[in-house]
């Protein structure tokens, strides 16, 4: 909810991106009076959840870093996207004091909407890497060759590259866009940079719902295979939901009130998409790092156990018993020895039947 650009005017020297404007919300749309004071209200409270989220994201950062012992796992892909995010907040947050401060600034301040965008796109992509390198680690111990399927791999693999790639596509031209703006030069309409930024944002929703169907899957499929926990699957499917939940609202904002013009844009509607959107970043990210950081308890249990001992032991089978060493002949039995229980193993006493000693030979 960005504010028009302050009324006193431009200042002009050799230069356009050294003009001077007024970024301000005394100049914003709803001119002055209840109406006027309501917008700056909201803005206020847009401003405190862009904190938030900024804050937010500097703190699953740190938790990310403490995450050892976890090889294989995505963690300095989870720490680039979410380094990414946190320069993408902070030039969003730097642009919106400044509204709040009443500052005058020189057209420059447009290179952070742009490094904004870039850092977002950046960081979006780089959190698909991460979904789809846990769901191939979690399907390389469902299968029985250990491995991910193979198509599967590709695939993602193929379409994180065209995303990359349409994302790059998308913030170019809004550097072209943003830049005509100042300099009146290779301009472009906004009604083209606008029809593939929702083109975009609509990729991204889509390929969050199959991040949320694989993650499903996932989860179906570990359901019949013995886990000592499965508390990585449901955090896995937990950040798949905040994940779709995100896209989803990202898509249909754009789609609604950028795309269809015919719609007018509420004054509280960028109020409402940063809180519901700093929800449902808290919920991806806690998700995928608690997905993360318990992924050592995901370890198989054994197939096979040791056979539990049996209770009473086998007793031994009534008489005839061998005779102790000495005492009778080879071939020959007697009865269980007197005040012997019946059907227990016989003792031998050696102090009334000493054992039998054999005469030691002189030495030569």
């Amino acid at each position: 909810m960005a504010p028009r650009r302050g009324g006193s005017g431009f200042y002009y020297d050799n230069s356009a991106w050294s003009s001077t404007t007024i970024l301000s919300l005394e100049y914003g749309s709803y001119g002055y009076g209840s109406n006027h004071n309501r917008y700056k209200d909201l803005y206020y409270a847009m401003f405190a959840f862009d904190i938030l989220t900024l804050i937010a994201f500097i703190v699953f950062l740190v938790w990310s870093c403490t995450i050892r012992g976890n090889r294989g796992l995505p963690i300095k892909t989870l720490n680039s996207a979410l380094f990414s995010f946190i320069l993408s907040q902070i030039c969003t947050v730097v642009v919106e004091a400044l509204y709040v401060a009443s500052a005058e600034v020189m057209m420059y301040y447009l290179i952070s909407y742009m490094l904004s965008n870039f850092f977002r796109y950046l960081g979006i992509c780089l959190t698909f890497y991460v979904f789809w390198s846990l769901q191939h680690s979690l399907l390389s111990r469902l299968t029985d060759s250990g491995k991910p399927y193979a198509a599967v791999t590709t695939v993602h693999w193929i379409l994180l590259a065209l995303t990359l790639l349409f994302s790059l596509v998308v913030w170019a031209l809004y550097v072209v866009y943003a830049a005509g703006t100042v300099t009146f030069r290779y301009f472009i309409d906004v009604a083209v940079w606008v029809k593939v930024g929702s083109a975009l944002y609509i990729v991204f929703w889509l390929l969050s719902l199959e991040v949320l169907a694989w993650s499903i899957f996932v989860a179906v499929k570990a359901g019949t295979h013995r886990f000592v926990s499965k508390m990585p699957v449901f955090a896995l499917i937990n950040a798949a939901v905040g994940w779709f939940a995100l896209t989803l609202t990202s898509m249909v904002i754009w789609v609604r009130y950028n795309l269809e013009i015919r719609f007018v844009v509420p004054d509280y509607l960028s109020t409402v998409q940063a809180a519901v959107s700093f929800i449902f970043w808290v919920v991806t990210f806690v998700g995928l790092l608690l997905c993360c950081s318990k992924w050592r308890r995901l370890g198989q249990e054994p197939e096979k156990y040791d056979a539990p001992a049996q209770y009473p032991y086998p007793q031994y089978p009534a008489g005839p018993y061998p005779p102790p060493p000495g005492q009778a002949s080879p071939g020959q039995y007697q009865t269980p020895y007197p005040n012997q229980p019946h059907g227990t193993a016989p003792y031998y006493d050696y102090a009334a039947n000493p054992a039998p000693t054999h005469p030691v030979s002189s030495p030569h």
